[in-house]
Parts: C-alpha cells; structure tokens; sequence
C-alpha cells in the first residue's frame, strides 16, 4: 500500500514540521507553548491575623528550593477562602506564561475564639448575682474591647449576641460576635458568703430542676402558684360563692351567701337582709 510520512501528516496538521523533543515525545514548535500549572499552598493564620489581614511574607519550599513570597492578606479572610498570586505558579514552555499560585487559608485554633463562617462565638463568665439581677460587662473581641448588656434572669448557655462585631467583610455585611453565657460561683465562698448563700436559699422558692405543667423547667413556686391562682380565680370564686365579682348573681342564689346584684335571688334563700328587706 502507500506509504505515509507521518512527519509531513502532522506538519499538515499543526501548520509546521514537528519535531521531536528531548525525552522522545512530540514537542517542540507542533503543539506551541504551554502555559504553566496552577498550584496550591496553605497558609496558617491566627484568628486576629484574619480579622486585621495586612501584608505577610510566606516561605514555601519546592522542588526547585524554598521561595519567599510578599502577600497582601485581605482583612476578614474566612477558613478555606484561597489568595491567588497571578504568575507564581508552575513555569510554562517555549516561553508561555507560568501558572498562579493559590494560598488556602486555614484559621489556627483559638483558645478564646471559635469562628464559623463570618460569626464568632466566644464564652462569657458571669457571676451568679450578674446574671439575675442583670448587668453590662466588658468582652474582647478581635476588633477590640465591646460592652455586652445581660438581661435580669440569664440563665447559662443564653447567647447575647453583638452585632457587626465578627469578621469584617469587604463586600458586604459584616459577621456577629455571639457571647455564650457561663455562669460561675466562687470556688472557695468566704463565710460572709456562705451566710449570704444560704440566707438565698432559705428564702428563695427557685427550683431549677422544677417543671410546671405545660412551662419550663426554672420557674419558681411563687411566680407559679400566683399565675395559676391569678389565672384560676375568676372561675373558683364563681364555683364557690366566695366572689361578689360578676358571678355573684348566679351564686348567691345557690349558696344564698352574696348581696348586690342577687337581691331577688337572696329574698327566696333568705340569707341576704339588704335586698330581701327591699321586696317585703
């Protein structure tokens, strides 16, 4: 059969003779440049590092030695966001462009901070008096010191949460800083503080560990009873004859124990002399 050279088919191809490059494949001016890779690094901040961002300088190391490389870290960076370096990536051929080189933040763990998305969550410390009788306290954020206002009656694990204070975000709204309440006693009480203590104790009706029908656990015997008893009344009295409210007309007749409105009904029971005097 014909033959065919396969140097003239790829050269009718590509626009040129092809030639072979050093290491035996097709190469050389055939396939023109090639750009090079992209390639990835990480690079560990600390939680204020992210918040404040500003210039860094990184040190990777590489096939080809170590490299310094001067970054410009955005302010509010967030964990997994990448800062691209245009043209720090992998060298291209016959002159083409290199790759860029993409640094993956990764946010270091905080012992005060904990970061999600753009929202920072930290604890709160209160004392026992604090949260119930309410108070504004001092907290440290990463953009500095901020006033937080306890309600009276914050129990622990309550979030107060401060607005636009979490991570500062260039194209948008910034994230929240969430304060968690952790309500502490002193370890070692003075007996000026036990006495104080146990005075509360006696006096106090509070059961934590108490649950009303239908409420939640926490409330106390006091505020319990005189809800039910306030909300009960109007019935009770009604059904008792105790009550000279807007019941007293239907009771007194049954029980002939109530004047005002139930004069007739009272002048047929005989137990009332205001209204039965009136109909003799």
């Amino acid at each position: 059969g014909e033959e065919v050279d396969l140097e003239d088919l790829l050269s009718g191809m590509f626009g040129g003779r092809a030639g072979r490059g050093r290491a035996g494949g097709w190469g050389g001016r055939g396939f023109g440049p090639i750009p090079g890779a992209d390639q990835e690094a990480e690079l560990p901040l600390s939680v204020e590092e992210a918040y404040r961002g500003g210039p860094r300088s990184v040190t990777l190391s590489g096939p080809g030695g170590t490299r310094q490389y001067d970054v410009n870290v955005p302010p509010g960076v967030t964990d997994g966001q990448r800062i691209r370096l245009a043209g720090q990536g992998g060298q291209g051929s016959d002159g083409a462009p290199p790759g860029d080189l993409y640094l993956v933040v990764r946010l270091l763990p905080h012992p005060r901070y904990r970061v999600r998305g753009r929202d920072i969550y930290l604890d709160l410390p209160l004392a026992a008096w604090e949260a119930a009788l309410g108070a504004t306290v001092a907290v440290d954020t990463p953009g500095g010191e901020a006033k937080v206002k306890v309600p009276p009656g914050t129990s622990s694990g309550r979030s107060l949460r401060l607005r636009g204070r979490g991570m500062p975000n260039p194209r948008g709204r910034p994230g929240d800083v969430y304060a968690q309440v952790r309500i502490m006693v002193p370890p070692h009480p003075s007996e000026e503080e036990r006495r104080l203590w146990s005075e509360l104790a006696r006096v106090s009706g509070f059961d934590p560990r108490a649950r009303s029908s239908g409420g939640a656990p926490g409330q106390t015997s006091g505020q319990t009873s005189g809800q039910s008893s306030g909300q009960s009344s109007g019935r009770s009295s009604a059904q008792s004859g105790g009550s000279s409210g807007r019941s007293s007309g239907r009771s007194s007749g049954r029980s002939g124990g109530s004047s005002g409105r139930s004069g007739g009904s009272s002048g047929r029971s005989g137990g009332s002399s205001g209204a039965g005097v009136g109909r003799r």
